[in-house]
């Protein structure tokens, strides 16, 4: 797992999701941090302009986990 991409995925969450620090972890889904279709879709959003990568909504699931997140905006080339 790339911990660059962790971490600024952990730090969008947290700034614009309103997820708290301690409850990320690898192995969180989305899921537990109560993400909703709209969240999802806006978390893929706000993924694409953090990383200059599209992300489809569809990509995304309540049953991702952070590292799964990590894993899919590293399979895109994202390089930080």
């Amino acid at each position: 797992m790339d911990q660059n991409i962790y971490d600024r995925i952990g730090t969008l969450l947290t700034t614009r999701f309103g997820v708290q620090q301690h409850e990320l972890s690898p192995e969180v889904t989305l899921e537990n941090l109560r993400f909703d279709s709209l969240a999802l879709l806006e978390f893929a959003l706000a993924i694409e302009e953090s990383f200059g990568t599209p992300i489809d909504a569809e990509e995304l699931s309540p049953v991702h986990t952070l590292e799964s997140t990590v894993e899919l905006v590293a399979a895109k080339g994202v390089t930080v």
